[in-house]
């Protein structure tokens, strides 16, 4: 049986921290992965922003030195590289939702508009899931669940133990409104279906309350333990 741990939580909340705190509590090859790796690989590429841009805390809010437009030409270049085919019907609706010619002035910007309003409005809102590499013989810790399909799709998915972990900071989610983009705002819709993890101390205290849940959870599967090397 697969283990995939999924981490929920608004931005600055701690997911990368924790994820690399898991790194260290089995004795077997965790494969970090990100359901946004692709989205951002992808549009780095269309719209000739570094890679590192959209992950760094430090780049990815600050504006570009020259916005980038989301005209037909890049969302058809984006659509392709996920398999999908622009059409008249789903031209129009870009247009009807303002999508097409959208300026985007900031790497988190791009990924954002791009992840949600041209991908996942493109029908298939688990694109994202079905494009995530997964460790087919350990554990693999998905640092990014944002929308309560992806809780689902892989709550759902067979012979496999999920692990859904939300991370609460107080801080972080203080600078969260209902204005803020979807992306941010609906990781609410399935916080309370997940582990809660407070992250509202230090360091120490964070890593232990990981070690804890995931020793509970993992002894209540006997198997596991011999399979994954939980320490």
């Amino acid at each position: 049986m697969k283990i995939i741990i999924g981490l929920a939580g608004v931005k600055t909340s701690g997911k990368s921290t924790v994820a690399n705190i898991i790194k260290n509590k089995f004795d077997t090859t965790i494969l970090e992965s990100a359901l946004a790796d692709k989205l951002k690989n992808v549009s780095g590429e269309v719209f000739n922003v570094p890679r590192e841009y959209f992950d760094r805390q430090d780049l990815k809010e600050v504006p570009l030195d020259k916005p980038r437009t989301l005209d037909v030409a890049a969302i058809e270049q984006v659509l392709n590289a996920f398999g999908v085919s622009l059409n008249e019907e789903l031209l129009l609706k870009y247009i009807e939702r303002k999508v097409v010619n959208m300026t985007l002035d900031t790497p988190r910007k791009i990924a954002q508009i791009i992840g949600t309003e041209v991908l996942r409005a493109a029908g298939d809102e688990d694109i994202h899931c079905k494009n995530v590499p997964l460790n087919n013989n350990g554990v693999t810790v998905i640092s990014d669940l944002r929308f309560p399909n992806e809780f689902n799709y892989f709550n759902n998915l067979k012979d496999v133990l999920f692990i859904p972990l939300y991370i609460q900071r107080d801080e972080a989610e203080k600078y969260v409104s209902k204005d803020s983009h979807p992306s941010e705002t609906s990781v609410f819709l399935f916080s309370n279906k997940c582990i809660k993890v407070d992250n509202n101390s230090n360091l120490a205290q964070l890593e232990e309350r990981i070690g804890e849940v995931l020793s509970t959870t993992v002894a209540n599967i006997t198997a596991q333990e011999d399979l994954f090397g939980y320490k």
